[in-house]
């Protein structure tokens, strides 16, 4: 007899195993399936957890778990072009566990609120019916093969989502990723984030090209990774560990640590395309990496997956009609997660001058308000695009115009007209999501939905997409 649930989850880690535990707990019948034996460790992951994220294990009964298992990242520096800011972030503490820890947790979850869970499964095609996902075929662990049932399919199996490439989900912005990431674990100095020497937990550092990172992470362990140029990424390919160890040595903080071995072998990633995908459809939903995919400088994509799930599943488990539901899913996450989307491709841009980023970052350090906003941008607790007034940033520029520095001026022109750009996209997002929640407004089937989307990708790419611009 063929089974059937409520909802099959193709990918049982955070994503999906966060939604398949909120599901559970609202009475849904949830099938989690994955092709790796659970729980394991997703290797390319840098593992870092925001505040928001965090606040969703707390929903889900895990957040002592994790405070358990990592140590509390209390302070941030940002030594950016030169321009030292030293964050107190002891409020938004952020936390780097493991992901062997981590969604080994969420599945526990997951499972002990009832949802099922079906590892070394493959899962070969979707079954449709009258124009909707219908369910899965799929191969278990003993060979055996059939086919399962449900209402909805959800792939949160990561950014080369097969889920999305069968239903066919559009691109709706999108860029080519300019960097990789190499990156391993060591043993943390004894006073790490608590010295003079190492006043911070986190690290964010940039010269130049030049970007690297360190994280303080479970068991004590240190994160330090740095992110190549894609010219690069050969000699990284060819020496990893000698590469990583002569980048990251020319940070100050990370230069003794990195002569010590590491406590495992290197990772390295290439990611070949940032981007947002169209998330729903009939009968399916892509969730985290899946239909939302930013650059990993952002350190966000645990995160994100953790709020798209519990969104999904506030959606879900609501009294709206399923289409109209989920449209206005989609329409909230976009306007959630562009800001940082966009700012993260701007972060690890290649090419920048910096003495733009060199001024703000001087002037946010002498004052606290701005400081506060500062950190705030990387947790979504403000838009880093709503940081600063024009007009305050315009009187900075001319006064370091004026003293000596005229070519700030095509700096600051330049990043204005990407401001410009972007801030159109989310306007454009944020009407979407006022139509989408409009009682006057419903799609009469999800396919009438995708009719009526015409993505700024389509019309003026280099005017109205500002990843691609």
């Amino acid at each position: 007899m063929e089974r059937r649930y409520d909802v099959i989850i193709v990918g049982a880690r955070c994503a999906g195993a966060s939604l398949a535990a909120f599901l559970s707990r609202g009475g849904m019948k949830v099938l989690m399936v994955d092709k790796a034996r659970m729980p394991s460790d997703q290797v390319l992951s840098t593992n870092t957890l925001h505040r928001t994220g965090v606040s969703v294990l707390d929903e889900l009964g895990l957040g002592t778990a994790l405070r358990q298992l990592c140590p509390a990242m209390t302070s941030m520096r940002y030594d950016w072009f030169g321009a030292i800011l030293d964050l107190d972030i002891t409020e938004r503490a952020e936390y780097c566990p493991r992901r062997y820890s981590l969604d080994g947790l969420l599945q526990e979850a997951a499972l002990k609120s009832g949802a099922e869970l079906w590892d070394r499964t493959k899962v070969s095609g979707l079954m449709t019916e009258r124009g909707r996902t219908a369910g899965v075929y799929l191969t278990r662990a003993d060979g055996t093969s059939g086919s399962v049932r449900a209402d909805l399919v959800v792939g949160a199996d990561g950014r080369k989502s097969r889920v999305a490439q069968w239903v066919g989900s559009e691109e709706l912005l999108g860029y080519d990723a300019p960097r990789g990431m190499y990156w391993s674990y060591w043993p943390a100095p004894r006073s790490w984030g608590h010295s003079h020497r190492f006043p911070a937990g986190m690290y964010l550092y940039r010269r130049g090209e030049h970007i690297s990172v360190a994280f303080h992470a479970q068991d004590d362990q240190l994160l330090i990774g740095t992110l190549p140029l894609n010219s690069e990424i050969d000699a990284f390919r060819q020496r990893p560990l000698d590469s990583l160890r002569e980048r990251a040595a020319q940070v100050p903080a990370f230069e003794e640590t990195v002569q010590q071995e590491p406590c495992e072998a290197v990772r390295g990633y290439l990611a070949q395309r940032y981007f947002v995908r169209r998330p729903v459809g009939p009968g399916w939903l892509l969730l985290g990496d899946a239909g939302v995919h930013k650059d990993f400088v952002s350190g966000d994509g645990i995160s994100e997956a953790l709020l798209q799930a519990r969104s999904a599943a506030q959606a879900l488990l609501s009294n709206t009609p399923r289409d109209i539901a989920l449209e206005r899913w989609w329409r909230q996450r976009d306007v959630d997660a562009l800001p940082l989307f966009f700012h993260s491709q701007d972060v690890a841009q290649p090419g920048k001058p910096g003495e733009l980023d060199r001024l703000v970052l001087n002037k946010v350090a002498e004052d606290a308000e701005l400081k506060r906003r500062f950190a705030g941008t990387m947790i979504r607790e403000s838009n880093p695009y709503e940081m600063l007034r024009p007009t305050t940033a315009a009187g900075w520029v001319l006064s370091a115009a004026l003293r000596g520095k005229p070519g700030i001026l095509s700096e600051f022109l330049s990043r204005g007209k990407r401001v410009a750009a972007v801030k159109r996209e989310l306007a454009l997002r944020e009407a979407l999501l006022r139509r989408a929640t409009s009682e006057a407004w419903a799609p009469t089937t999800a396919q009438s939905t995708e009719a009526q989307e015409t993505t700024p990708a389509q019309q003026t790419p280099a005017e109205q997409n500002p990843a691609t611009a």
